[in-house]
């Protein structure tokens, strides 16, 4: 019985590392492999808040501004945490995949993951993504972006930035 037991144990233990590693194709078509940790438990205090909307429109293939936000991270040293969710509605047959991408003083945080495609009746469907990046200390400008395969009709969008001190 406890060897049973144990056998259960270790079989759940090494089943985590299997669930730690994410493979996959970014929107800039590079393998990319990410183990991911557990963040240190460590209270954040929100700094800032930052609330975006807008219509946007037709855009092409490849890459898209869609809205671009400067972000402060009080105090004379240190770093802030920074959270962004962003909310895109993208329409329009044939425009193939779609991937909502973040940029921080003009540097991709992650590897801008596809979050869907398109539609073959061409409607219109909300796509959602969040990001997270650590910043210095100081004003920064943060740009939000979706790519699409093809020409793609870019509806509305809400994206909340969030700025927190450790």
């Amino acid at each position: 019985m406890k060897k049973t037991l144990f056998v259960c144990a270790l079989l759940v233990v090494s089943s985590f590392s299997l669930f730690a590693q994410h493979r996959g194709s970014n929107a800039l078509g590079q393998s990319v492999s990410k183990t991911v940790t557990a963040p240190a438990s460590v209270k954040h205090t929100l700094k800032g808040t930052y609330l975006n909307n807008a219509t946007i429109g037709l855009s092409t293939a490849g890459f898209t501004n869609i809205d671009t936000q400067t972000v402060v991270c009080p105090g004379t040293a240190g770093t802030c945490a920074l959270e962004v969710d962003q909310a895109v509605q993208i329409g329009g047959s044939g425009y193939g995949r779609a991937a909502l991408c973040l940029l921080v003083d003009g540097v991709y945080t992650d590897p801008c993951f596809f979050v869907g495609e398109s539609l073959a009746d061409g409607n219109y469907q909300t796509f959602s993504q969040q990001h997270q990046a650590s910043m210095s200390f100081g004003s920064h400008t943060v740009t939000s972006q979706t790519y699409t395969d093809g020409t793609a009709l870019l509806s509305e969008y809400n994206i909340a930035y969030r700025v927190y001190k450790p």
